[in-house]
């Protein structure tokens, strides 16, 4: 089946061809380093962003309304605009670099639910925690999954996961329970001023993982659609986000018939209108987040996954130093050694799952000379000239449904996949038949059956 393309679409597809062209012209180095500073630019925006319109208080005025201060309440309306965005960008995309087979869009509306539902969850728990903690909270991606697997699964994993969730459990811990009480003069939280504190707190870490559960399952779709469909990640991103859009509007649309005035539609749209200050920063929202992701699947196409995962690391470290900064938090010496915990953490299982997966004729011993040896391997290997081929023999598909990015994008990562995940995919993929294009007599009976 033929694809319609709008004329604007058209238009922006090929300025986007043309930027790719200049963009895969340069050097290798020049293209990662490129690659590196754009996705710390856009997410660390996009996180200053995101915490500014759900925590700050803007002043709203009118012809008819009296100066006063509000905060955006809004998060279906937040998340509407970010997937419209993230959709006319991953088409551009898609049409400008992508030639995969379209595929019925019915298939996507599953997970694009799950992932609706995830985000005003996530937006709910800062109401409870601050913005750090929910940065650091969601970098624990791990300890549902595996505490899932564990328990329903009987999952058995390689002892560095058990320490590696050991030591984001345990640096969670110490930053929700050694909460300073000056927190509450950077920003007020609901149940701050009450004895109960900590318990609110562990309500809105209990949020944050709700909403990573929800993630999780949104990912498993993802990857059971990539083993049944010949689908590339831009199309993905581009479903999810058209699916999402269509959710998010029958919610809004739904709440103004119902509640009229008082509905998230009605409140957005009176907050843009009297509220200047706020357009420019909803509309870089958006933009940081679109852009973002379409960043993480070239880096992941062309470099590999490992080379995401430690950026994605670092920038969430980077977006809590930022917020600590620039948001007022206090965060006192030992709320720090749990942040430092949990990144640990996360480095120590990045580094073992790359060394198990592509050295497992030299296993480390538990010396500190056979660490270093190993780590020099690690940086031999990805240092050499053949590093964009080898990432490209593995063509990680990020999942990338979630409008909220939180990772995040995601998530997040926040969302990825590793060489050993892909290469079973492409297993399954060769067992298959040939492809059908979407909409012919066989597609319908191979739908059917």
């Amino acid at each position: 089946a033929e694809r319609r393309d709008f004329p604007c679409f058209i238009l922006l597809s090929m300025e986007v061809q043309k930027w790719l062209k200049v963009f895969d012209a340069l050097p290798s180095e020049a293209r990662l380093a490129g690659y590196t500073v754009a996705l710390y630019a856009t997410f660390m925006l996009w996180g200053y962003l995101q915490e500014k319109i759900t925590t700050t208080h803007y002043i709203v005025s009118g012809e008819d309304r009296d100066v006063e201060t509000l905060t955006w309440k809004f998060p279906f309306a937040l998340n509407l605009g970010m997937s419209l965005t993230t959709y006319i960008t991953a088409f551009a995309v898609e049409a400008a670099s992508d030639k995969a087979v379209q595929l019925s869009p019915l298939l996507f509306w599953k997970p694009a639910l799950s992932a609706t539902l995830a985000s005003p969850i996530g937006y709910e728990s800062l109401k409870f925690v601050n913005y750090p903690l929910m940065v650091l909270t969601k970098s624990s991606k791990p300890v549902p999954v595996m505490l899932i697997g564990q328990v329903f699964f009987k999952q058995v994993y390689q002892w560095y996961k058990y320490l590696s969730v050991a030591f984001l459990c345990v640096g969670i811990s110490l930053f929700t329970l050694a909460q300073s009480h000056s927190e509450k003069a950077s920003r007020k939280l609901e149940g701050a001023d009450s004895p109960y504190a900590v318990m609110f707190a562990c309500y809105g870490v209990a949020l944050i993982l709700i909403n990573l559960s929800m993630d999780g399952y949104t990912n498993n779709e993802q990857d059971r659609l990539y083993v049944d469909h010949p689908i590339s990640a831009m199309q993905m991103m581009k479903h999810n986000n058209f699916w999402q859009s269509i959710y998010q509007l029958i919610f809004l649309v739904f709440t103004w018939v119902m509640y009229g005035s008082e509905g998230q539609l009605s409140g957005a749209f009176r907050m843009i209108r009297f509220c200047p200050a706020i357009r420019l920063d909803l509309f870089a929202f958006c933009v940081c987040g679109a852009v973002g992701q379409v960043l993480v699947f070239k880096l992941i196409k062309e470099y590999g996954s490992l080379v995401w995962i430690t950026i994605s690391v670092t920038r969430q470290l980077f977006t809590i130093v930022l917020s600590v900064l620039l948001f007022g938090h206090s965060v006192n010496l030992v709320q720090w050694g749990g942040v430092l915990l949990v990144f640990c953490g996360l480095s120590f299982e990045v580094l073992f799952n790359y060394l198990e997966k592509n050295h497992p004729e030299e296993p480390w011993d538990g010396s500190a000379s056979s660490l270093l040896r190993l780590l020099t391997k690690v940086y031999t290997s990805l240092t050499t000239k053949n590093t964009s081929q080898n990432g490209k023999s593995f063509i990680g598909k990020p999942t990338l449904a979630r409008t909220d990015s939180e990772s995040s994008v995601l998530s997040d990562i926040e969302q990825h996949h590793t060489p050993e995940q892909t290469t079973g995919r492409k297993k399954l993929n060769n067992k298959q038949k040939a492809p059908i294009p979407f909409g012919g007599k066989e597609w319908d009976k191979r739908k059917h059956d």
